[in-house]
């Protein structure tokens, strides 16, 4: 059992850290493509508002999504490996 918690815990620690980078990366590269965009066609709005606006519907999407494929997939991997490995 204390096996089993210590991997749950280290885990629980390299997924959270996945999870930040991810988080960033994507945060990133998305206000890098959206500066592009304001380029080509937004020039109506100041920049940092635009960028901010349309970062803001990104954000929404990407907190529903994100934490499912980092936390929930792989939680649901080990559990499909156990399961068939112990009970098949």
């Amino acid at each position: 059992m204390l096996a089993f918690l210590r991997f749950a815990l280290i885990g629980a620690l390299v997924l959270g850290a996945l999870y930040g980078i991810l988080w960033y990366v994507l945060r990133a590269r998305r206000r890098e493509i959206l500066e592009d965009d304001w380029e080509d066609d937004g020039k109506g709005a100041p920049r940092d508002t635009w960028v901010r606006r349309r970062l803001a519907r990104f954000d929404q999407r990407r907190s529903r999504l994100l934490p499912l494929v980092v936390f929930g997939l792989p939680v649901f991997l080990v559990a499909f490996i156990v399961y068939m490995t112990n009970f098949r």
